[in-house]
Order: C-alpha cells, then structure tokens, then sequence
C-alpha cells in the first residue's frame, strides 16, 4: 500500500512503533524514508497534556507501507482545535466575558511573537522541504535564536507545533486557559467540582483540596489499572489505601 505525505496515521492493530498519531511530512521513495512527526495533545506519563511537540523522525519507508498494509497503523482524520480555523475576531467574540476577551486578545498577540521568530525559519519553503533539510532547519533556529535572545528550545518547540498542525498558523495560540502561572501548575485552593452528599447534609462538613503529594499518590494508583482491574477500581483501590476511614467494630 502506498503511502501519501500529508496524511495522518495512527497505531492500528497489532505491532507497531506508533504510540501516537504522526503527520506524514514527506516521503522520498529513492532515499526508502519518510518524516514523520507527532501531534500535539499527546499526554505524559502522568496523563498531562504535553505543552510540546517532538521533532521530525526519519522512519524507513518500505516497514511504514507494509504496517499499513498489515493494519498495524492506518491512515486516520485529525480533529483539530476549533480555534484553529477560527478569524482572530471570531476567536476573541468567541470569550465568554470581558475578562476571557483580553486574555483571548493577549493570547493572539504571543502568537503573532511566535509566528514572527519561526516565518525566517518557514520562509517560502514548504513543510516537506523544511522537513528534508534537517541541517538547513538547525542552522536557521539557532541564528534566530541568538537574533531574538531567544533559548533555542523555544524556537524548536515552536517550530515543531507549526509543522505538526500542517503549518497552521492558529496552531500557535498558547494553551494558557489550561495552566496556571508560566512553568507551573494551576493551584486549586478550593474543592473543584459539585458538593458530595456527605456535603450537603452536614453544614459543617470541610471540603478537602487536593495537594501535590495527593496528585502523586493518584498517579502512581492508576498504574494498578490492568486487564481485569478498571481505571475506575485503581481509583477507588487507591482512595481506599490512602483517604478512607477505618473504624473497628467491637460487638
């Protein structure tokens, strides 16, 4: 089976090295190689969503068409983000209050910032041409990195996100709504969700909030999940080790 660029392709049905859906950036048939890179959106080992995106892999071209061949990965449909496609004034109309609307705006601004240090880096060329000249990309993300003052990473991170939305430039709109503080975790201070039973019918009943160590020992719970054993059982197994009351019966 024939392998097209610009496609997406996802773990199928068996062995194969796909973990995650990757966009098809080029193939070369006389070289028996193809670029590929992940989306983004892929989670961590803590099942956080990724803030960044991998670069471009070579993957030998003939082991790629015959796994789609066996079903191992398969040709898929990438549902992007609804503010991909969206005019800036629709995406800022978009915010539900006036507060949302300035974050919405301050957001499009640090996209139009990212956009202006890669497009030197983009220039006319093509995402195949960018992702075959991989010496050319390297040498061109450190001269606008040392240009802008910028740490190199960034530019990479950057860079990557464009090239695996398929070089849609909405694609670089930080994903602050879902994070707290730049580099950190949203703090909660209050109990997130609807009030339990236990809640309501006790006024006086104190709500507990979730701490760090808390978020690890959950973590680290939902590794019990395996055949057999729901996330959902790893969840309650783990609550029941760490947070529940036990009382002893002397009758």
């Amino acid at each position: 089976m024939t392998l097209p660029e610009n496609v997406i392709v996802k773990p199928g049905i068996g062995g194969s090295f796909l973990t995650w859906p990757h966009r098809v950036l080029a193939v070369e048939r006389e070289m028996d190689i193809a670029i590929l890179i992940k989306l983004p959106g892929e989670p961590n080992e803590l099942g956080k969503i990724k803030t960044h995106v991998d670069g471009p892999v070579p993957v030998g071209l003939h082991d790629l068409e015959d796994q789609l061949e066996r079903g191992a990965i398969a040709i898929t449909k990438f549902q992007a983000p609804g503010s991909w496609s969206m005019t800036d004034q629709d995406y800022v109309a978009a915010g539900k209050n006036k507060t949302e609307r300035k974050r919405r705006r301050k957001r499009l601004r640090r996209r139009n910032q990212a956009w202006r240090f890669i497009k030197q880096i983009v220039r006319n060329e093509s995402l195949r041409e960018l992702a075959l000249s991989p010496r050319k990309r390297r040498v061109r993300i450190l001269r606008q990195a040392e240009k802008r003052g910028l740490n190199p990473t960034t530019v990479y991170r950057t860079l990557h996100i464009y090239m695996a939305s398929g070089g849609v430039l909405n694609s670089l709109i930080p994903t602050t709504d879902r994070c707290g503080a730049p580099g950190k975790e949203k703090e909660h201070r209050t109990k997130l969700g609807r009030p339990s039973r236990l809640a309501k019918a006790n006024p006086d009943y104190k709500p507990y909030v979730l701490q760090e160590s808390d978020k690890r020992k959950i973590a680290t719970g939902f590794l019990l999940a395996r055949k057999g054993v729901s996330q959902r059982d790893a969840y309650l197994l783990t609550c029941a080790a760490h947070w529940s009351v036990v009382t002893s019966d002397s009758g």
